[in-house]
């Protein structure tokens, strides 16, 4: 089995569902799990402009908003670390 594994995630319900797999994972070898949030940029810019098709962003607010996309990866992760 891999030592170690990248994890690329929207933390989306499916995507969320694999998590309760790094149990599993660790118990045929995997030493490291590594996570990495992946953010679609036209998502972001339609949070940030309200919903309408906006093509250009919104600095400040796409700021904002990932930081508050990483507050919420951040207490997700954690969970994930407590599973192991």
């Amino acid at each position: 089995m891999f030592e170690r594994i990248l994890f690329p995630t929207d933390f989306s319900g499916p995507s969320m569902k694999v998590l309760s797999y790094i149990p599993a994972l660790r118990e045929a070898g995997t030493r490291e799990v590594v996570l990495v949030h992946v953010i679609d940029r036209k998502d972001v810019s339609l949070v940030a402009s309200g919903g309408q098709a906006f093509l250009g962003t919104i600095p400040d607010q796409e700021t904002e908003i990932q930081q508050q996309l990483r507050d919420q990866v951040q207490h997700k992760v954690i969970d994930a670390r407590r599973a192991l």
